[in-house]
């Protein structure tokens, strides 16, 4: 039995978004209020590896919670995402208008859509603010109405029990202070990929066709949904497809391996504990996670389920094999019963320990649990040496991770360190079982943890050498799903979405060690017999692209991702998504004696002028330039310099003299900002400029 000191242990504290949902008049800045969503119509379609996946809803809030009912209010949500998944378009109901949204520059687009709420017009923008974190502004929301919203995302399809699959992201509702009552969906199948029906206890088949189905959502709180797929060839271990755009060639791949890989089966014990005083998940809400984590085991694998009416008892008094249909009666059999509300963690815990023991196998166990009971060192110090002291004991293996969903945890301190919680009992165990810990207080995605945790025991190699090859060419800017940190796992497939140049045969191979023994094979990639797919290749590509590089602080690669998010009509956490109304027109913020109308969004009503701006990037000093043929001398010329936060930097107010035809402006910035992406705007009556510079100290 692995064993360290509980000295050594080191608390990583991972922080994150969290998810709400609220409305505020920013004309005030009235405290937050609750908010919520309704009629929501999802929809998936796939093509190619990639899904599409499209959320419709209405946004309202009670009128009551304000002073009257003609308030203008701004719905401020921020959300969680898969961190695979690109937003490519944005939609808002203005009236009978529907505006569809274009990308801008974050800093650029942020400044136009504060400027226009100042004017009480329509806009709405939507912000990528980490890798899985998103924020949606719309304005203005009048209470007791509605506005209708539309947002479409790419995410590759997964790939889990030789299936292929997405997420329904049914989170996306959990932050609705009233939960939505009228939930659809919508499937489309292509030719290539077609869903398992959906109908289940949650959702019911409503209509159908040859290409799509529709299914009603019946519950009252967020469930698992997950879409499955089988190929129009399931026998097939290798899926290719094509697209072709003038000189560009993408394809997409999935491979996978004729590697024979063979596992033990694993045996897990869950132990479920429920305190409804420290979270706000329903115990229905964590039941359907359980649910939808089991789903990924084998049905080579055993399980039971560990809960508590007051005293503890087990879904089997023997183990179960992992199949789906007895995963469903053990989870039936634990919502028919008074289940407590309130933590007995403590008293459970010893019980499964036992049987743990006289099992005599390793066995994996699962804490699922809202306990905060082991947050004082007087009691849960103790306590934890005797439960490590009976781990050590154990003749087999013990794993042990703990998936905490407390959403309400006190502070304590343990060995001069603040904790919150049960988190130092969690760390502890975890870490000298080698267990999962995952923390729905820090952000941690419950859904997910459980996932991963019941996912087949990865194999895995560093030894190998992976290839796609073209007879007359050659393959180029790849991404792949299943090489990382250069191991490839071999129990999963090789994802891949690249270009490629010339003519003739397509061909992979793969060679590598696996346990000591040589593995060898070579497929043929017949390019006339690839499957023909449509567009979306290449915003898929594109995607993956913006994935990479979005966080890279290289300016020159800051400035290809931010074109290519606009030019492909991606979201990337450089730009931003705005949905105005036609002919808006805003008056900047920032310089109030300014007279006249100076920045367009949607209609090219002002003049849109020439400026030379060099040296660009710059270290001390940049020289702005503007011809007089296109604005007159003794003009107001208004020049505001942004950070990418949108935060005003620097602002010049001067009139245009002549020198040798062109009004020449010299800035020195000295120490006032530091290395980084800028953004400029120039204007003044009837002009408009705005362009990036880049300091590069």
């Amino acid at each position: 039995m692995k064993c360290i000191t509980l000295s050594s242990l080191i608390l990583l504290i991972c922080t994150s978004i969290q998810s709400q949902m609220t409305v505020n008049d920013p004309q005030d800045w009235c405290c937050d209020r609750p908010a919520s969503i309704e009629n929501v119509e999802y929809e998936i379609r796939t093509s190619g590896l990639y899904s599409e996946v499209s959320i419709a809803f209405d946004v309202f809030t009670d009128y009551q919670q304000f002073f009257n009912n003609e308030t203008q209010l701004e719905f401020d949500y921020t959300f969680n995402l898969d961190d695979d998944a690109v937003f490519n378009d944005s939609w808002l109901w203005i009236e009978d208008y529907i505006s569809k949204g274009e990308l801008y520059e974050k800093g650029e687009g942020t400044i136009i859509y504060e400027e226009i709420v100042d004017r009480r017009q329509d806009p709405s923008i939507l912000t990528k603010l980490d890798h899985d974190s998103y924020n949606l502004k719309i304005y203005p929301l009048i209470p007791d109405s509605t506005r209708r919203v539309k947002l479409s995302y790419l995410v590759p399809l997964s790939f889990d029990k030789n299936k292929m699959m997405t997420s329904l992201p049914m989170q996306f509702l959990d932050s609705s202070d009233e939960y939505p009552q009228n939930i659809n969906l919508t499937i489309h199948d292509d030719t290539n990929w077609f869903h398992s029906d959906l109908s289940n206890s949650s959702w019911i088949n409503t209509s159908q066709d040859s290409e799509s189905r529709t299914y009603k959502y019946q519950g009252n709180v967020s469930a698992a949904t997950t879409i499955q797929y089988q190929s129009d060839n399931p026998s097939s271990k290798v899926y290719f497809g094509t697209y072709e755009e003038e000189d560009d060639k993408y394809y997409q791949l999935l491979y996978l391996p004729e590697v024979e890989v063979i596992q033990d089966p694993r045996h897990h014990l869950i132990l479920f504990d429920y305190d409804e005083n420290q979270t706000n998940i329903t115990q229905e809400a964590i039941i359907a996670k359980i649910n939808a984590g089991l789903k990924q085991l084998t049905d080579q694998d055993y399980f039971t389920i560990a809960y508590s009416d007051f005293v503890t008892k087990f879904t089997s008094d023997e183990w179960q094999l992992a199949t789906d249909s007895n995963i469903d009666q053990a989870i039936n059999k634990i919502l028919e019963d008074d289940i407590s509300t309130y933590s007995r963690l403590t008293s459970m815990l010893p019980t499964c320990l036992e049987r743990i023991e006289d099992s005599n196998i390793d066995i994996h166990l699962d804490i699922i649990s809202s306990s905060t009971e082991l947050y004082d060192e007087d009691f849960a110090g103790p306590y934890l040496t005797e439960v490590i002291e009976y781990i050590d004991d154990l003749d087999y293996t013990l794993t042990i991770s703990a998936i905490d969903f407390a959403t309400s945890k006190p502070w304590s301190q343990f060995e001069n360190s603040w904790k919150k919680g049960n988190d130092h009992f969690y760390i502890a165990l975890t870490q000298i079982t080698s267990g999962n810990h995952i923390n729905q207080y820090n952000g941690d995605d419950i859904s997910e943890g459980l996932i991963e945790n019941y996912s087949s025991e990865k194999i895995s190699s560093t030894e190998f050498d992976f290839d796609i090859n073209v007879t007359d060419g050659f393959t180029y800017s790849t991404f792949y799903d299943n090489l990382e940190n250069n191991t490839l796992t071999f129990n999963k497939p090789i994802i891949a979405t690249g270009k490629y140049y010339g003519e003739g045969e397509l061909s992979l191979s793969l060679n590598g060690i696996i346990n000591g023994e040589l593995f060898s094979e070579e497929v043929d990639l017949i390019e006339s017999e690839a499957l023909l797919l449509d567009s979306k290749i290449k915003s898929a590509w594109n995607a993956e692209y913006i994935l990479e590089n979005e966080f890279n602080q290289d300016y020159n690669i800051i400035k290809d991702v931010i074109t290519t998010s606009i030019d492909e009509r991606l979201l990337s956490f450089r730009t931003v998504y705005l949905c105005l109304e036609p002919d808006t027109i805003a008056i900047s913020s920032n310089n109030e004696d300014t007279e006249g109308d100076i920045l367009i969004s949607t209609e090219d009503e002002l003049n849109n002028i020439e400026v030379s701006i060099f040296p660009n990037p710059f270290a001390e000093k940049v020289n702005i330039e503007i011809p007089l043929d296109q604005i007159s001398v003794g003009s107001d010329i208004e020049i505001e310099i942004y950070n990418l936060a949108g935060e005003l930097v620097y602002s010049f107010h001067e009139k245009a003299t002549n020198t040798n035809g062109s009004y020449i402006l010299t800035w020195e910035p000295g120490n006032q900002i530091v290395s980084g992406l800028y953004h400029i705007k120039i204007f003044g009556k009837g002009f408009n400029y705005n362009t990036t510079l880049i300091c590069s100290k």
